[in-house]
Formats: C-alpha cells, sequence, structure tokens
C-alpha cells in the first residue's frame, strides 16, 4: 500500500490544506506558522495511529472500555477513602468522648492515673489531667514537647478542663 493511498494520510492532507487556505485568506504570518504546527501535528499522528483493520477495531473496542474502567476505579476508591476517613474520624470522636464521661463519674484518688493508663494503652489517646488552678505550669510543660503532641494535648486538656468544671 503506498502512502498516498493511506486514507489517514489523505484526511490529514484535506485537513491542512483547509488550514492553508486559513492561512491565505488571513495572510497572518501567525496564522501560517500555526498551521504549519498543525501539519506536522497531523502527520506524526497519522504515521502512529494503525493502518489496519483489525487494530482499529481492537482500539475502537479496548479504549472505551478501558477509559469506563478508570473513571469507575476513580470513582469507587475517592468514595471509599471519603467513607473510610468519615468513620475514623467518628471513632476517634467516640473515644475522645468515652475518656470525658469516664472522666466526669471519677471517683478514684489517684490522681487519673488508671483514667490515663487507659486512655493510652487501650483507645491510644494522649490524655492529661489538668489540676483547675495550674493551667500556666501546664501549658509550659506542654510546650517542651514536640509542637503537634503539645497542641493535640492542650486541646484535650482544655477540654476536659472544661467538662470538669461543669
Amino acid at each position: 500500500m503506498a502512502t498516498t493511498d493511506n486514507p489517514a494520510l489523505r484526511h490529514s492532507r484535506r485537513l491542512w490544506r483547509g488550514a492553508v487556505e486559513l492561512g491565505n485568506r488571513a495572510n497572518d504570518a501567525w496564522t501560517n506558522r500555526y498551521s504549519k504546527l498543525l501539519r506536522w501535528g497531523l502527520r506524526y499522528v497519522a504515521e502512529l495511529l494503525p493502518k489496519g483493520l483489525y487494530t482499529r477495531t481492537l482500539i475502537i473496542i479496548i479504549a472505551p472500555i478501558v477509559l469506563l474502567q478508570g473513571v469507575l476505579a476513580f470513582v469507587f476508591m475517592e468514595r471509599h477513602w471519603q467513607s473510610v476517613t468519615r468513620r475514623l474520624s467518628e471513632a476517634t470522636a467516640r473515644d475522645i468522648a468515652a475518656v470525658v464521661e469516664i472522666y466526669k463519674g471519677y471517683t478514684k484518688k489517684d490522681n487519673y492515673s488508671s483514667l490515663i493508663q487507659l486512655s493510652r494503652d487501650t483507645l491510644n489517646l494522649s490524655v492529661q489531667v489538668l489540676p483547675p488552678g495550674d493551667r500556666v505550669a501546664a501549658e509550659r510543660e506542654v510546650a517542651r514537647r514536640p509542637a503537634a503532641v503539645a497542641e493535640a494535648d492542650r486541646v484535650e486538656a482544655q477540654y476536659l478542663h472544661a467538662q470538669a468544671k461543669q
């Protein structure tokens, strides 16, 4: 099969002629420059496309299936991650609420050590119970630790302290 008999090349030449006509009508250097770029791009794409009927048929059948599977996989994974994140957030909030409820009903005189140990070992939470009037000293102690841990502990301690006042 000669290159002149190739339908893809004939089509690209037809497109090229249309682009050249557009460039001639406008008589603009900018249009001619981009029409040459268009011609080069169309020739390159025509060389890459399959020439046989069997391969073209495979592309026509397989390409939409692969595209559809990609979109469905993306949508499924995005929804899955959103639901997992929501469930983990809800579980953490329930754990913190459970610690607060235990704190409210705490009657032992062991300086909340069993509550802190329960939170650390069972729920994997870092809890610090502050005395009612010693907030400045406790914040200094928290400031010596790494910033992320200190901020989380400070917020938890303020919440527990506020709950204790109620």
